[in-house]
């Protein structure tokens, strides 16, 4: 359930003046907080090995629930045309950690990801991704599709076409 937060209440004559009125805490809507774990960028811990899979493999620490928040899949934002460009490069060399968001905008985690960038694609899925509107830009959320035990490693479907 969504949680009393940190607002800013905005009147539109004072924004166009720079002035907001910011830290007022405001009871949110009884309604579920999908965002509020990325927003606030609390994640499960992730950690590193081996995969049975390939290569390298994202392992859960702790045992996490059905739907909990995993953490964010991050990367450098680049346009549909950048990732066209540079995924024929990462398709020659068999790896690839490109992520659409939407129809403009790509994650590229190749650089600049974290360890959920790791986790290995299957189509019996442990975790599932879910694009997210967090103060007005797309983010991506990995979460839990079933209940993981302690060391479990992280799968989900990267919907190959």
């Amino acid at each position: 359930r969504c949680c009393k937060v940190a607002a800013a209440i905005v009147h539109p004559i004072r924004q166009k003046h720079g002035f907001v009125d910011k830290n007022v805490e405001v009871k949110m809507p009884d309604l579920p907080c999908e965002n509020m774990k990325l927003q606030l960028r609390q994640k499960e811990h992730v950690c590193l090995g081996r995969s049975k899979i390939a290569g390298w493999g994202s392992y859960i620490l702790h045992g996490v629930r059905k739907g909990d928040f995993i953490g964010e899949y991050v990367g450098e934002l680049i346009s549909q045309n950048e990732a066209d460009r540079r995924g024929r490069v990462y398709d020659q060399n068999n790896c690839s950690y490109l992520f659409n968001l939407n129809s403009e905008w790509v994650v590229d985690a190749q650089n600049r990801g974290n360890k959920l960038r790791f986790a290995n694609h299957s189509r019996e899925a442990n975790c599932h991704a879910r694009i997210l509107l967090v103060n007005g830009d797309n983010r991506l959320g990995i979460y839990a599709s079933q209940d993981l035990e302690p060391g479990a490693e992280l799968f989900y479907d990267y919907h190959y076409t």
